[in-house]
């Protein structure tokens, strides 16, 4: 349940841009899932797995990931709008750490994007998430 209210909540920012809708990718989200289990395990947030802990054919990737100390499906949206709420840089000035001040936003808005593999995972309450884009 909680993917799917995430899916619906990622899709509907990108809709109102009118940009195309992602589609899940349920090969992806099992890696994704590991992915998410990983940082749990290790009880921080990492990318340390990136690129190669995607499991599907790409030609771009990204990775956003996320940790709430409650449960999905609340935590997912709010880690959602966290990350929306980073907002655009100024296209002169969107390199380096002020480019990562506002990777999640641009990730999730990127309209080369088209596929989404989600993994969340629930451990002792808290919500581990990561959701890798494709295309």
């Amino acid at each position: 349940m909680a993917v799917k209210v995430l899916l619906d909540a990622l899709n509907s920012v990108r809709t109102v841009r009118k940009l195309p809708v992602l589609s899940l990718d349920s090969r992806e989200s099992k890696c994704s899932r590991l992915h998410s289990q990983h940082m749990a395990l290790n009880g921080q947030i990492s990318h340390d797995q990136f690129p190669t802990d995607v499991c599907v054919p790409y030609h771009y990737a990204a990775e956003n990931v996320g940790f709430d100390p409650g449960s999905a499906p609340n935590a997912v949206i709010v880690l959602h709008n966290l990350m929306m709420r980073e907002g655009p840089c100024a296209p002169a000035s969107c390199s380096g750490p002020t480019y990562e001040q506002h990777a999640h936003y641009l990730n999730i808005l990127n309209p080369k994007y088209r596929h989404v593999g989600i993994g969340i995972v629930v451990k002792r309450g808290a919500t581990w998430l990561t959701e890798d884009f494709t295309t």
